[in-house]
């Protein structure tokens, strides 16, 4: 699957306003950190986060699109995931046996198999949407 650079910015961005929402950055930057530079100064153009004294922390308008992304990508989670795991020759779906197992370790083994293919992004892809 490719992942373009427009959607590895937005997931830099989103690790970015998650990461500020949690736990103010220090403005001064140096070092490796250099390399947020841009996205910072992209970031407080747009609204999404601000500086508090020597530290930039997330706006409500950060949280919000961080709040939108989180909520769509469990709801992705929540449909998508069961196409994770699908024998098309038996046409069922791992996920209707996640109960039988009482380890981890078993349903792994049970979902591993290599019976199953994973449909997540063939679906996605048909349902139009991005499932990078």
């Amino acid at each position: 699957m490719y992942v373009s650079p427009t959607d590895i910015k937005t997931f830099q961005a989103i690790f970015l306003l998650d990461l500020l929402d949690r736990s103010p950055i220090k403005t001064i930057v140096n070092g490796d950190d250099r390399i947020l530079e841009p996205l910072l100064i992209e970031l407080m153009a747009k609204g999404y986060i601000q500086t508090s004294g020597l530290y930039y922390k997330a706006t409500s308008a950060g949280k919000a699109v961080l709040d939108t992304f989180m909520k769509r990508y469990t709801e992705y989670l929540k449909l998508y995931d069961v196409f994770g795991f699908v024998d098309l020759d038996k046409a069922e779906f791992a996920f209707t046996k996640y109960f039988d197992f009482d380890t981890d370790e078993q349903w792994n083994n049970f979902k591993n198999q290599p019976r199953f293919e994973d449909l997540r992004i063939t679906v996605a892809l048909f349902k139009k949407l991005n499932p990078a």
